[in-house]
């Protein structure tokens, strides 16, 4: 039998009248998640509300009636391939109508569903797959927000566009307990709660361990060069948050500007003079060498670390934006083998020798 399910979805804008007595009592009835602060659950759970502008709230069952409607869509089909590994991480693919970016997927059960037609692969552009998902109407499509392909894109109300904003999350964990939200909207929330649960337990089992190492934080700092200047996570960043979590002082962290902060060229130089080494997320056929890295931007070739390396991670043989979003705990114990040497890891980030 297949599984089909409705979404209803309502975009809450603020009209500055005072709260009536009923939506206090659904206040009072918020469930909030325990790291993620871009969603929460309203009127005991019945209501997903999505953060964002505007905030969108979305509910399974009917408003009038209440009972369960069974409606035409089918799956939820992504805009994202991290959603899918949210997806994958409580074990609910089977609900995954398909989506874009495919060709950027890793998971072996993703692609395998690809393959043989249980999903569909939808192509990069919104406007190009509308046919598609008017003729294999899904029941949501979940997108970000941030630079959103369905801007200006008309689908049917029966086709909902869910803004998940999981890359906002200032905190690893508040990124993965998004599974959560995903196992709500297929009707598994159990499975997800779990599966989350077990992913927080490890990774607070790890951060507590790599506390010892405090005395003996090497500093770091890490991003990227876009234009005229470097873009380095702020102090809010789950980057820095990951980084103290795995015992490394990170050069930033005192910044409070949400996003990405931008360094100048010759503020970086300073910096680099300062700190142990530096790391950098990097796409790359095979292996990662210093110079692929140097000959992109010539500031990349002056940032050579008195430690002699770097710390990268190869996002195309490291599912970076993919698995390891759900599985924070792998990714925070590969970064305490990569600097305290303590074993576990996942081998994504790696050490680059700079000549």
């Amino acid at each position: 039998m297949s599984w089909k399910w409705s979404l209803f979805v309502v975009f809450a804008a603020g009209i500055g009248c005072a709260p009536s007595p009923d939506a206090e009592r659904a206040e009072a009835a918020a469930i909030q998640p325990r790291w993620a602060t871009r969603f929460h659950w309203e009127e005991g759970g019945r209501v997903l509300v999505l953060h964002g502008d505007p905030e969108v709230r979305v509910v399974r069952e009917s408003p009038k009636s209440g009972a369960r409607a069974l409606g035409p869509g089918q799956g939820i089909a992504t805009w994202s391939t991290t959603h899918v590994a949210l997806m994958e991480a409580f074990g609910g693919l089977s609900h995954w109508a398909g989506g874009s970016g495919c060709q950027y997927l890793q998971s072996e059960e993703a692609l395998a569903r690809l393959a043989d037609g249980r999903a569909r692969d939808f192509g990069e552009d919104a406007g190009d797959a509308l046919e598609q998902l008017l003729w294999n109407s899904p029941a949501a499509v979940t997108t970000f927000p941030f630079h959103n392909p369905f801007e200006g894109v008309s689908l049917p109300a029966e086709v909902p566009v869910l803004p998940v904003t999981e890359y906002l999350e200032g905190h690893p964990l508040g990124r993965a307990e998004w599974m959560r939200a995903f196992g709500w909207l297929v009707g598994q929330t159990a499975a997800a709660d779990s599966a989350f649960a077990a992913v927080e337990s490890r990774y607070l089992a790890l951060r507590d361990a790599a506390s010892v190492h405090e005395s003996e934080w090497f500093e770091v700092f890490t991003g990227s060069i876009d234009g005229d200047a470097f873009w380095a996570p702020s102090g809010r960043s789950f980057i820095a948050q990951f980084l103290a979590d795995a015992g490394i002082h990170y050069a930033f962290a005192s910044t409070e500007t949400p996003g990405s902060i931008p360094v100048d060229f010759e503020e970086l130089m300073a910096l680099n003079n300062q700190v142990d080494t530096w790391g950098l997320v990097w796409h790359d056929a095979d292996s990662i060498t210093w110079d692929e890295i140097a000959a992109t931007h010539p500031v990349y070739a002056e940032l050579q670390p008195h430690s002699g390396a770097i710390f990268a991670a190869n996002t195309r043989t490291c599912d970076y934006f993919g698995a390891l979003v759900a599985a924070p705990d792998v990714l925070l114990a590969d970064l305490i083998d990569l600097f305290h040497g303590q074993g576990g890891g996942a081998g994504c980030f790696e050490w680059i020798e700079v000549p």
